[in-house]
């Protein structure tokens, strides 16, 4: 009853009080939900459907296509990835900086992936459950505004504007944590509406359910809550407005409701988290993991900068015509039912949370998409019945629809199809499986570029795939300690002696996007590579002139201990294997094999190589008993020249 009066309350002010799942349009007008004869909104029945088709059915079975397709992956989702095998039981490693929730999700796609004997650097199932869960989630989204606005050409046109720009394209082919969560919000948004009109243990439940299943997909999503109660908090400002006595009653509710989400998202991280921070008490590893993630960037010692204005900048990724919308749409909001009032307040919430959040990415925008969409769907309507409005939006639409054409396109591309990094393992491999990589050079991760650049400005990681060394570690089934971050360069000259089945991936450099206000191509092109290695024992002689080589060349060499550079202070600079040590190999040792005695060769600025620690030539010695051992270069990956993706190109033995 307290629904219904304050909807006659509304509607006796000239409003409409609208169920969340009611059209404003239907609600207001003899025509009902059907819309179809809304003014400027008007389409056959037939060529409706056919429209309707092609603008949901078409990006569904391009996800699908593109699953199949997709042979990489970023960051965000190895990590995913490793740590559904942590969950089901295939590793013991917990990567501490992601949430469970998405893992959880994807444990069935693993279990398929184990089923049928594929590679375990396979990532289709992966790619195909995710398609699934995007095309539902499209669905779903496209059903409620229909429900909103009617079977109409604005309703497509408010779906097509929001929820399929540049950006979405760009997101859903991978293990995305951005885009699913925005169901979320806007379910979180409708139950509030619903429980501030009827109050049920129920509908309380549900939001607690939902409110703790953002964080638990990613702990930005805690801002859901934020939302939601500012939101309803607005009404409160205004007790004229068709308040009643329940309404603070209700508000702490909410509150409540928001309280107890976070105490079940505390109690479920503080056990996820038992292998990562073993030695914390349960109640405070949820704290030290969201410290950690706050602080990441300012305690780096060359933090990646993130600059504030990368939202604004690339907000036209996201949809022209959204953005020629959506300021007007805000303002209709605020001025409209109550329900509207609370999607516009927490879209602006979200908004200035993630601009003071350090960590900035344009993807992290992509939850706002529906509620977006709701947000332009009564302009559309409004703007929709004059033709000429409606055609200019269709304009501007058309050209938000060939930018994400384009983009839905370049996933086919070759790179995609195929992963370099699984290109690398390949030629390291052998008949019992993969050599064990041992990695180098610090924090330098593998990058592998695409052919295109990023049109983002300003997003330091966009079409950029990284892979760490856990993740190599955790996804062929090795320990964690057998993939490693070398700091010394040193060790690796024993490495090549005393491990002659090792590997290694070298990688010359860090690449990031460019911080510029125009897109670029990114930095350090012109000196990145990756270098996959072996171990190899070559037989060599010393004579006078220096070290006799196994393919007959010479290489000259030194006398003196004491100029021979220090081994950090090795660099290697693109494509360049005539820069190399020993040409095609890396970090030799030359060992004595009767006394086992070694001596590491360092290249000096002439060009020459000095046996490091030793101040005599090791005189007398015969191919028999004299070794060199060293990383052979096997594969060699880096940026091209005419072009900024990455190439590829093995190396035949010598």
């Amino acid at each position: 009853m307290r629904g219904v009066a304050a909807h006659h309350d509304d509607v006796s002010r000239g409003g409409c009080s609208e169920a969340p799942g009611c059209s404003e349009m239907a609600a207001c007008s003899p025509s009902g939900v059907s819309g179809v004869s809304c003014p400027g909104g008007q389409l056959p029945h037939g060529l409706l459907y056919v429209v309707r088709a092609i603008v949901v059915g078409v990006p569904i079975l391009w996800l699908f296509a593109a699953a199949l397709w997709l042979d990489v992956e970023g960051y965000d989702g190895y990590d995913t990835i490793c740590n559904t095998y942590y969950f089901c039981g295939r590793s013991d490693a917990y990567l501490s900086n992601r949430a469970p929730l998405l893992a959880w999700l994807l444990m069935p796609a693993s279990g398929i992936r184990s089923g049928l004997g594929l590679d375990p650097m396979d990532l289709r199932p992966y790619h195909v459950e995710m398609a699934l869960f995007h095309a539902i989630f499209l669905v779903c989204i496209y059903r409620w505004l229909e429900r909103r606005l009617g079977r109409t050409l604005p309703a497509l046109v408010a779906f097509t504007a929001a929820m399929l720009p540049f950006a979405f394209f760009s997101f859903s082919p991978y293990l995305s944590h951005d885009i699913l969560p925005g169901g979320l919000f806007l379910l979180m948004l409708v139950l509030a509406e619903e429980f501030r009109q009827t109050p049920s243990a129920r509908r309380w439940l549900a939001l607690v359910i939902l409110g703790a299943s953002g964080p638990l997909i990613k702990q930005t999503y805690g801002v859901f809550w934020v939302g939601v109660l500012a939101g309803c908090a607005l009404p409160l400002a205004y007790p004229l407005r068709g308040m009643h006595r329940g309404s603070w009653r209700v508000f702490s509710l909410l509150c409540l409701g928001a309280v107890s989400s976070l105490g079940f998202y505390w109690v479920c991280m503080g056990w996820v988290l038992g292998g990562s921070y073993p030695t914390l008490p349960f109640l405070v590893r949820p704290w030290e993991q969201i410290t950690n993630m706050l602080m990441f960037y300012r305690r780096s010692e060359s933090p990646p900068y993130f600059p504030v204005w990368v939202y604004v900048r690339n907000l036209p990724f996201y949809g022209v015509l959204m953005c020629m919308l959506v300021v007007p749409a805000l303002f209709k909001a605020l001025r409209g039912t109550r329900f509207m009032q609370s999607v516009a307040v927490a879209w602006l919430v979200s908004v200035v949370a993630l601009h003071v959040y350090d960590d900035r990415e344009v993807r992290y925008l992509a939850f706002l998409m529906p509620l977006s969409a709701v947000l332009i769907g009564p302009i559309v309507v409004d703007w929709g019945r004059r033709r000429d409005y409606l055609i200019t939006m269709v304009c501007v639409l058309c050209i938000d629809v060939s930018v994400s054409i384009s983009e839905a396109a370049h996933v086919f591309d070759p790179f995609y199809g195929r992963s370099q990094l699984r290109q690398m393992l390949d030629v390291l491999a052998d008949d019992s499986g993969p050599r064990l990589p041992v990695w180098f050079a610090k924090d330098n991760y593998p990058v592998f570029l695409p052919p295109q650049n990023s049109p983002l400005a300003g997003d330091r990681f966009h079409r950029l795939f990284y892979v760490a060394p856990f993740h190599i570690a955790i996804l062929l089934g090795r320990a964690p300690g057998t993939v490693v971050n070398i700091y010394d360069f040193k060790y690796l000259q024993r490495v090549a002696g005393e491990e002659p089945r090792s590997a290694l991936l070298m990688v010359t450099c860090t690449i990031y996007s460019s911080l510029s206000l125009s897109p670029e191509p990114p930095t350090n092109l012109d000196k990145y590579a990756v270098y996959a290695c072996q171990a190899e024992r070559l037989a060599v002689t010393v004579g006078v002139d220096g070290l006799t080589m196994p393919d007959g060349s010479l290489a000259e060499w030194s006398l003196c201990a004491d100029s021979v550079p220090d081994v950090g202070a090795v660099t290697l600079e693109g494509d360049r294997l005539d820069a190399l040590i020993l040409g095609q190999y890396l970090f030799p040792v030359l060992r004595n094999m009767r006394t086992r005695e070694s001596w590491p060769l360092v290249r000096d600025a002439q060009g020459r190589y000095s046996l490091n620690g030793l101040a005599r030539r090791p005189g007398g010695g015969t191919a028999p008993d004299l070794h060199l051992y060293a990383f052979r270069i096997r594969h060699v990956c880096s940026a091209a020249e005419d072009r900024p993706g990455t190439v590829v190109r093995d190396l035949p033995p010598r």
